[in-house]
Parts: structure tokens; C-alpha cells; sequence
């Protein structure tokens, strides 16, 4: 069994997407926070549409928390199937406008217990993810240039001390580095909207910056750049401040 989380998704993903596509047939499951109320009642007379809409109307609230995919892989020379397990662990994050309430129930939550579901691993270590209104959006947002507004209203005192503290040092070793040379901002936080406001306000400020992050996401590094590479960098598809990127770090 392979456990997925946001520290090692880059690395395993590649993986999962082949052996998905070679599989002979897929097992799901899924964990949950909450299912449907006691109110909830099913029909004899119902459709599938109809079931479908009467659970998703009822579960507006509830996160998934696990995803398991069984990959079945059929193998001829032995005349059976290999069965290959990932399971994901996922958690919604706040990122601008986006606050998830989590709604939980007490016998889900024992029933997962009971099952020694991985609680540290799921809140801390988690893959963020939004749907598809909320992408929609995030992009909206950071294509008017109003989510970075938002996020510099929401951000605490310490957060907006520190940037100013990175900014103050970027400008001084600006004045004495030349082109190519990269300068290390130290990223204690998991918290997206935090990181995105770094990228964006060093990039606003200095003219002749790029930001990246480092392997581990524990470092924003800036780079001396002329403004040729400014503009190839602007283009790049994997930019550390694009929404794919940003949600999975």
C-alpha cells in the first residue's frame, strides 16, 4: 500500500497515473467526515439521477478525507490479478476568499478510530484541493488581480511584519548582487495564502526578481533577473504562484 500525501504527490503521482492506465479494473473507497442526515430517505421509485441529487443536496458539508484506489492488474503468464493500493490522503485548506466548514459526526468519527484512520497524517500532511466553483474563483481572482488584495487583508500582524522584514533585506542585497545570484527567504508556514502573498509582493516590488520555491517548500529563493528572463519566467507553465502549484503545496 502506497501512501499519497502533499509532501510526496509530485514524486509518486507520475506512478499512479501509469499503472491506473494499465490496470485492468479500479476498487474505490472513501472515507468521510459525516454522511447523509437521519432525514435522508431513499425511494423505490427514484432513478438514479434522482438518488444522486437527493445525497449530494445532503452532503454540501461533508469532506472526504481518504481516497483508496485498488488498481487490478491482470497477469496472463500467472493467470491472475496483482492488485496495486493507493491511498490519498486529503484535507481542504483556506486559501483567499476559501473557508471549508468541516462538519463531523460522532459515529464517523468513532468508526474511523476503530479503524486506526490516520488523523496526524490526514490534517498536517494532506493533499489541498478545490472544486470546481472554487477554482473558478481563485482564477477569477488572480486574473483581476483581487485575490491578492484579499489575502493582504486577512493576513495577521507577524505575517505582514516578516514580508516586510524579507523585503527590507531583498532590497539591500539587490544593491550589492549581480544577475544569476539567488537570496534565501526562510518559509516556516504551511499557509498557502501566505506564500502566494511572498511571491507576488517580491515581485511587485523588484522588477529585477523571480521567485521559486525550493524542493521541500520550506524556502521561497529570489533571483537576480534582467528582464528578458522576467519575461520567459512570466510565461512559465510551472510557476510556484500558479493555482495547480499553489494547491499542491
Amino acid at each position: 500500500m502506497v501512501d499519497v500525501t502533499r509532501h510526496n504527490f509530485d514524486t509518486i503521482f507520475p506512478q499512479f497515473e501509469s499503472d491506473l492506465k494499465k490496470c485492468s479494473y479500479v476498487s474505490l473507497d472513501c472515507e468521510f467526515s459525516h454522511l447523509p442526515t437521519d432525514d435522508f430517505e431513499n425511494s423505490f421509485f427514484d432513478d438514479g439521477e434522482d438518488r444522486y441529487l437527493k445525497i449530494i443536496n445532503h452532503l454540501h458539508s461533508t469532506v472526504v478525507l481518504q481516497v483508496g484506489l485498488s488498481l487490478f492488474t491482470f497477469m496472463r503468464d500467472l493467470k491472475r490479478y496483482n492488485a496495486t493500493v493507493y491511498r490519498f490522503y486529503i484535507v481542504p485548506r483556506p486559501f483567499g476568499p476559501i473557508q471549508m466548514s468541516l462538519l463531523f459526526k460522532s459515529s464517523n468519527v468513532q468508526f474511523l478510530c476503530r479503524n486506526k484512520f490516520d488523523f496526524n497524517k490526514c490534517f498536517y500532511d494532506g493533499i489541498s484541493f478545490l472544486n470546481e466553483t472554487q477554482e473558478s474563483l481563485i482564477r477569477k481572482m488572480m486574473t483581476d488581480g483581487s485575490l491578492i488584495s484579499w489575502i493582504d487583508g486577512t493576513l495577521d500582524y507577524k505575517d505582514i511584519e516578516n514580508a516586510t522584514t524579507h523585503a527590507s533585506a531583498i532590497a539591500a542585497w539587490l544593491a550589492n548582487s549581480s544577475f544569476g545570484e539567488t537570496y534565501e527567504i526562510p518559509v516556516e508556514t504551511d499557509d498557502i495564502s501566505y506564500r502566494y502573498f511572498v511571491h507576488q509582493e517580491i515581485r511587485r516590488r523588484f522588477e529585477e526578481t523571480w521567485t521559486f520555491n525550493n524542493e521541500d517548500n520550506t524556502e521561497i529563493i529570489v533571483k537576480h533577473v534582467n528582464k528578458e528572463d522576467r519575461r520567459m519566467y512570466e510565461l512559465n507553465e510551472e510557476d510556484p504562484a500558479n493555482i495547480e502549484n499553489l494547491i499542491e503545496s
